[in-house]
């Protein structure tokens, strides 16, 4: 799971190393831990564009959980 450019303004590209053929779930919350997103893939699925310019500021936490492991990453959002 790689999030670039972290911090970000107004989007950022969360580019997805799964490693089996899984489905997988993308879980977006803030620093209090409420869940901003929560997005569903296929295993096709290598990269997704988060368009934050309907949220705030702040640090958010994006994990991916595929059925087997759950990898999590920081992003800073700054407007």
């Amino acid at each position: 799971l790689q999030i670039s450019p972290n911090p970000f303004n107004s989007r950022c590209r969360i580019k997805i190393l799964n490693g089996n053929n899984n489905s997988f779930t993308l879980d977006i919350r803030d620093i209090s831990g409420k869940t901003v997103e929560k997005l569903k893939f296929s295993s096709g699925v290598k990269e997704y564009i988060w368009d934050t310019s309907k949220i705030e500021s702040g640090t958010y936490l994006i994990e991916l959980d595929n059925g087997e492991s759950k990898i999590s990453r920081k992003a800073i959002v700054i407007k």
